[in-house]
């Protein structure tokens, strides 16, 4: 799908007869009937992520024990996206300067999925929940829908691509209703119940319903340095605070539906405080720009375009040809890519032992883990420097080693 963006959600078989059901409103049956105009002149046509509908049932349920369970899942999802965007990141050779700002972009994501995953970590500590982090149960093994989503979609381990960008990571992040800024429409906009931003809209939702939710004693919450460069508190100390950092999380991947920022007022594209989506579709389309000349009372659509003369230089050549989803059973015990590998894994698995630790033991164990996160860029370069012979090199398995 060289360079289209068109996205759009797969209608229900009951929808595209609504006018012939009592259920359906006017409203509603000239509202889907819009919807399968604009449809039928896409090209492409690729359903939303869902949440499956026992984890929505959860986050639904207002009870703490299932508020708790929808958070740990919640946890593991944020957590799932990172060895994708970095196993992309970790495909790049070359010289340090070239692809610069899409591995910027690529580094910057998984960064700030990673800063998702604390808070959401600090909103189950801070409710007397404890992170499970430290367990085979909490990592997925690529390719593999991401945790609590629908099977429907498989996310795998693979060398950067633009095509990996537009299929995989665009809808990764897509909100419920992208901005469709010119030259071409992202998405178009379709009834689409549990996506992951209703989820976490529903938790949300349970926490302004319930005003002393947050009232254990938790001890200090996993902070770090992310307090001092975003705008999210990461002690969770009240319903508002939980409140807050969930519209964080939610608006870094999302963007709103009349803003591609995820914080106000950065009305500068091109910048980290463009949300996921709109960042990874810059890669793509070309750099996020305002447009100047507005019309007259401007939807959100009228006020920024993707400038298809100013896109961001892609030297594909310096790509790695890193195999796809690459286990370490993939390679005979004693060579060197096995070798490489286990010291990869177990490096990983240090960063996820020093994470649970830091969340239920010791706040001070971060430090570990963020230690062990700069060996494991070591480890994983390592690794990609491994030739196979037969034009091809093993990439980092991100596996949990018991």
């Amino acid at each position: 799908m060289s360079g289209n963006l068109l996205r759009v959600a797969r209608l229900p078989a009951a929808a595209c007869h609504a006018s012939a059901t009592n259920q359906q409103t006017e409203h509603e049956t000239q509202s889907i009937r819009r919807r399968l105009k604009r449809a039928r002149k896409a090209k492409y046509f690729q359903p939303m992520l869902y949440v499956k509908r026992e984890l929505y049932a959860l986050a639904e349920s207002g009870e703490l024990k299932d508020l708790q369970a929808a958070l740990q899942n919640a946890m593991a999802l944020e957590h799932a996206t990172m060895p994708p965007y970095l196993y992309a990141l970790f495909s790049f050779g070359g010289p340090a300067q070239s692809n610069r700002d899409i591995k910027r972009i690529l580094r910057m994501i998984a960064e700030e999925e990673m800063l998702h995953m604390l808070l959401v970590g600090n909103l189950l500590k801070a409710i007397g929940g404890r992170p499970v982090i430290a367990d085979p149960s909490f990592v997925i093994s690529y390719p593999r829908p991401l945790p609590g989503l629908t099977a429907d979609f498989e996310v795998p381990l693979q060398r950067f691509t633009l095509k990996l960008i537009e299929d995989v990571f665009m809808r990764i992040e897509e909100p419920e209703h992208p901005i469709t800024f010119p030259s071409h429409p992202l998405a178009i906009e379709m009834d689409r119940p549990r996506t992951i931003g209703e989820f976490y809209r529903r938790i949300r939702k349970v926490f302004i319903e319930q005003p002393g939710l947050i009232a254990v004693t938790t001890g200090q919450p996993v902070s770090s340095d992310f307090e001092g460069r975003y705008n999210v508190k990461q002690r969770i100390e009240s319903n508002e605070d939980a409140v807050k950092a969930i519209d964080f999380i939610v608006g870094q991947g999302e963007g709103t539906e009349t803003d591609p920022f995820f914080e106000p007022g950065t009305n500068q594209p091109n910048n980290d405080k463009l949300a996921h989506y709109y960042r990874f579709a810059q890669i793509v389309k070309g750099r996020l720009k305002p447009n100047l000349s507005p019309p007259p009372n401007p939807k959100p659509e009228d006020l920024y375009f993707y400038d298809e003369s100013d896109k961001m230089p892609f030297d594909a050549s310096t790509v790695l040809p890193l195999r796809e989803n690459p286990h370490a059973a993939d390679f005979p015990e004693g060579s060197e890519a096995r070798q490489k590998i286990d010291v990869c894994n177990r490096t990983y698995t240090e960063i996820l032992k020093s994470l649970d630790a830091a969340f239920n033991v010791d706040t001070g164990r971060l430090d570990e883990a963020v230690n062990s996160m700069f060996n494991f860029t070591t480890a994983a370069q390592d690794v990609v420097s491994v030739s196979l012979g037969d034009n091809t090199r093993p990439g980092p398995s991100f596996e949990f080693l018991i």
